[in-house]
């Protein structure tokens, strides 16, 4: 993707936008973690069968539809540079959920996985990539890809990295605490330091009733840039502003499953 257009991206996506809005960019979404969230949390499973949907799911994923947001799952997936499994079965397994999702009723917008591990074993996806969250790169492209409104959209999660994501992309974070807050939401204790979430629920049932209660969408003022995943900084050390080839591999780096 040329310079000029992510450029572009950003500045429609990110900074705040003028009065008149893009007639296209009309759709608020909520953005979805899997493991911990939609399903039970299990520790890099490539198993379709032994996928188990959390109680009230299906339920609080219609409540969220019929209030007229997009679904969209954003989910990291290590497992893949760690060898563990292939993108090809996280494809498939990614494929499985939105099946069972549908055979209760629901249809997902859009399904986007980081496959990426800066300590992976898979050269091809063993670096330090845009998209493995709190980096903000999965739900720019989701943003882009399907015209969804960042500052109307919320962000539901079990770690703090689901929250880290969520305020880099101008996003409302819902922590759903299942006892994971503690470790940050990955093994790498630097993915715990991000802002607070501004809500925290029970289950996906209870962050539901949360965001259909009616709460305003983010402020211009509160909207963030982007920021690189803070793997390569110091201790102290600010994040750089991201530039147009940093958020070109923010946009290439997400995989994306679409017509789910």
């Amino acid at each position: 993707m040329a310079a000029d257009r992510v450029q572009v991206i950003f500045q429609t996506l990110i900074q705040p936008r003028p009065a008149e809005k893009d007639p296209a960019v009309t759709n608020p979404a909520v953005f979805l973690d899997r493991d911990g969230t939609l399903v039970r949390d299990f520790i890099h499973a490539a198993d379709p069968a032994a996928f188990d949907l959390l109680p009230g799911v299906p339920e609080a994923l219609a409540v969220l539809r019929a209030a007229g947001y997009r679904l969209v799952v954003a989910s990291n997936q290590s497992g893949v540079a760690r060898g563990l499994y292939t993108a090809a079965e996280t494809r498939a397994t990614a494929a499985h959920l939105a099946a069972m999702l549908r055979r209760h009723g629901v249809r997902l917008d859009g399904y986007y996985f980081c496959p990426h591990h800066a300590l992976g074993i898979v050269p091809r996806w063993s670096v330090a990539c845009a998209c493995r969250k709190p980096a903000p790169g999965m739900l720019l492209r989701a943003a882009a890809e399907l015209g969804l409104d960042l500052a109307r959209s919320w962000m539901i999660g079990d770690t703090l990295g689901d929250v880290g994501a969520a305020l880099a992309a101008g996003v409302r974070p819902v922590l759903v605490d299942i006892g994971m807050v503690a470790v940050g939401g990955g093994d790498d204790p630097r993915e715990a330091i991000v802002g607070p979430p501004t809500r925290i629920a029970r289950n996906l049932a209870h962050a539901a009733a949360i965001i259909t209660a009616g709460a305003d969408a983010l402020p211009a003022s509160v909207l963030r840039r982007p920021t690189p995943p803070p793997d390569d900084r110091r201790p102290g050390q600010p994040h750089p502003l991201p530039d147009a080839a940093w958020l070109a591999r923010a946009w290439a780096d997400a995989h994306a499953l679409r017509d789910l």
